[in-house]
Parts: structure tokens; sequence; C-alpha cells
């Protein structure tokens, strides 16, 4: 897989063209984790914790994610390309 940084205004415009599946990896003070999309809103997005995916057998839906902010989001990957935030 191919990296790219990107400044924080692109990778913001990138999410906001992000379907629900999109993989990101949030960094906060608190933790670091892999995450799908599961919506992009207006100042954030909600995303699933891929470690609660990987024991979900229910319906589509059935796990309910949280909101982090896109300041949270460290990278995001589409395709072949890694896109990391360029601090």
């Amino acid at each position: 897989m191919r990296e790219e940084r990107i400044s924080d205004a692109e990778l913001v415009e990138r999410l906001h063209e992000c379907l629900a599946g999109e993989r990101v990896v949030v960094a906060s003070e608190s933790a670091r984790y892999p995450a799908r999309i599961q919506h992009v809103g207006a100042t954030g997005l909600k995303v699933i914790p891929e470690p609660a995916l990987e024991g979900s057998h229910g319906a589509p839906g059935d796990i309910e994610g949280h909101m982090v902010s896109f300041g949270d989001i460290e990278s995001l990957e589409l395709g072949e390309v890694r896109f990391l935030r360029d601090h």
C-alpha cells in the first residue's frame, strides 16, 4: 500500500467524500485504534472500532458507533493509498 502525507484540510475533504466502511486510524489522547466509518457528519464522523466488528455476527447496523472529531483521525485508507495526516 502506498502512503501519502496530506494536510489537515485535505484529509477532512477526503473524509467528506467517504462512504461507510472505509478504514481510518483514530488517535486521541486516551487511545489509538483502527476503525470503520459508519457516517460522516459536518464536524466529525461516527466510527466503529474494528475490534468490535470482529465478534459481530448480527444484522447490518446492529453495532452502534461513536463520534470522533476530524482532528482525531490519524490516517485514512482509500483503495491502495493510505493518506496520513501531515503533522
